[in-house]
């Protein structure tokens, strides 16, 4: 993946640590926002998430909303592609129950495709 011809304006050290994750990834992993930002040491996390944005109309990377269970941290419960598909009650397996969708439960999480 380091033959990207997409412009990264990232600065060198931190496009090198971007290419070099995405290069060892591979679809199982998946990083949040937060975490891309402690991997890749961005300039600034704007300027991460206009890189990240570009890589995903390229296809390049994934991008999903993961609703988390509020009874379980980290635990997911369906994946959105956007806010518009988010509904306002979900089902928690983890509960067996219906819940209030909330926004802190929200996760954005990037993946390889």
């Amino acid at each position: 993946m380091s033959s990207l011809s997409i412009r990264l304006s990232l600065g060198e050290p931190a496009t090198k640590r971007l290419l070099d994750l995405l290069e060892r990834s591979s679809p199982e992993n998946e990083y949040t926002f937060p975490r891309l930002v402690d991997l890749v040491q961005p300039p600034s996390p704007a300027n991460l998430a206009q890189v990240l944005a570009k890589l995903e109309e390229k296809g390049l990377v994934k991008r999903v909303l993961r609703l988390e269970s509020p009874a379980v941290p980290g635990a997911g419960i369906r994946d959105f592609h956007s806010l518009d598909e988010v509904p306002t009650v979900a089902y928690d397996d983890k509960q067996d129950l219906d819940v209030p969708v909330e926004l802190e439960k929200l996760r954005v999480i990037y993946s390889l495709p």
